[in-house]
């Protein structure tokens, strides 16, 4: 309804999908699970159940296959106007990537490259905002990019790679983390701490969070106890394999 604000976590095994639907109507996408027909058929069917036309944002938080699978279907054939997208030059990191990027390529969406300071602000009827946090901007020595587009990089590396994305509405906040490890939670944290992205319209931006989209589906390397703690997190949530 009007002036709600609601985030749906799809079922997609090992893997991550969540749709949200703004409360002035707009709509994103954050990854896709992976790319097996199952994945498809659940996102597609969910997506035509909600009767949306296109997305007006769609954010691949980073080239791993359980989180870019099923991006390049929902984008062929749903679409989507900005495309919120990792900036891993190799296409071949693995072929749902490949499949994404092609697609992207084809499509008629603006392509953004994910970086910390990137927001968007809409003060209407309903204002709320959404920020990204990590990684690191694309023209510093230690974006977190760097690594991988070298050629040389471990899978930490990739993951730590992933777009950390903040909404904010009504004052409740939600926190997607991709498969970032506690190294970039130990980045966000300083960076909260001293203050690095409270510029312009983002003064008053906290490293807090009502929800935790969990990163890397749980994983010992991710959600730190230092981080959970420093978020004052409510409700997390986990998206992996059923006998994970």
């Amino acid at each position: 309804k009007e002036g709600q604000l609601r985030m749906h976590f799809l079922d997609v095994g090992q893997g991550d999908c969540t749709i949200i639907e703004f409360p002035d109507g707009k709509t994103m996408i954050v990854d896709g699970g992976n790319g097996q027909e199952k994945t498809e058929k659940t996102v597609m069917r969910y997506i035509n159940a909600l009767k949306i036309k296109k997305f007006d944002y769609m954010v691949l938080t980073h080239a791993d296959s359980d989180h870019c699978g099923t991006m390049d279907v929902v984008l062929k054939y749903v679409g989507a106007k900005t495309v919120y997208c990792p900036k891993i030059n190799d296409y071949s990191v693995n072929p749902e990537y490949a499949d994404f990027c092609i697609t992207l390529e084809k499509s008629s969406a603006t392509k953004v490259y994910t970086e910390v300071g990137l927001f968007q602000s809409f003060d209407g009827k309903f204002p709320y905002r959404f920020a990204f946090l990590s990684p690191h901007r694309t023209d510093s020595p230690v974006c977190e990019y760097n690594a991988v587009n070298d050629g040389i990089y471990t899978d930490r590396d990739m993951n730590d790679t992933s777009a950390v994305l903040l909404i904010e509405y009504q004052g409740k906040r939600a926190l997607f983390c991709g498969d970032a490890s506690v190294d970039v939670e130990r980045s966000l944290l300083l960076s909260d701490r001293i203050g690095v992205w409270k510029t312009g319209e983002l003064t008053d931006l906290h490293l807090k969070a009502d929800i935790l989209k969990v990163a890397h589906h749980g994983s010992s390397d991710s959600t730190g106890s230092e981080f959970l703690s420093y978020l004052d997190v409510k409700t997390a949530i986990i998206s992996c394999g059923k006998y994970n």
